[in-house]
């Protein structure tokens, strides 16, 4: 009943613009649920301009609904954790530019996220990490997976050491871990 008011409203608004609608809206059904339902319609028009009879269809998309639904909280949840983990995670295309970064690498390395994305691995690598970037690229390719510890150069210069893991994502790009251990790797020594 709620969503009532919203569909008249948009179906004389419509009709008034003489277009074709698509609404959204939920419907009670007799067992008490609720659906949701897209209703697509048009209205016919006599020669002096009035309304004479609506065709259209209606669908029942809840299950469609309550998969969006569950798609954004898996969507937040995977953010969540993307964006709070204690490790660097870096998402680079398979030319190894970054299209994506969070919180903790940006920080291990000093820049933002707008001034990492397109950047690549031998823009923060040191120099002498570079040769062991394409066969880096090609491992992943190749077994979709991938561990090395690597040398690391934040904006400011400095160097230090992570421990890199990485695989290929389903849709393609390819995701990085990089764990600092400089200090671990310190107190060994």
């Amino acid at each position: 009943p709620e969503d009532w008011p919203a569909v008249v409203r948009e179906i004389q608004i419509a009709s008034c613009e003489r277009r074709d609608w698509v609404i959204t809206y939920r419907t009670l059904w007799p067992d008490g649920s609720r659906h949701w339902i897209e209703s697509r319609g048009r209205g016919q028009y006599s020669a002096s301009g009035g309304l004479q009879r609506v065709t259209g269809t209606n669908m029942d998309i809840t299950e469609r609904k309550h998969t969006e639904s569950e798609l954004q909280a898996s969507e937040g949840r995977y953010r969540t954790l993307f964006e709070y983990a204690p490790d660097g995670i870096l998402i680079a295309d398979t030319k190894s530019c970054y299209v994506d970064a969070n919180a903790t690498m940006c920080r291990m390395l000093g820049y933002t996220r707008d001034e990492l994305i397109g950047l690549q691995a031998a823009d923060i690598v040191t120099l002498a990490e570079i040769p062991y970037i394409g066969p880096a690229l090609s491992a992943v390719s190749a077994t979709s997976d991938y561990h090395r510890t690597w040398q690391f150069r934040r904006k400011n210069g400095s160097v230090f050491t992570a421990d890199v893991s990485m695989t290929k994502i389903p849709d393609g790009n390819l995701l990085a871990m990089i764990r600092e251990v400089t200090e671990r790797r310190r107190a060994a020594a």
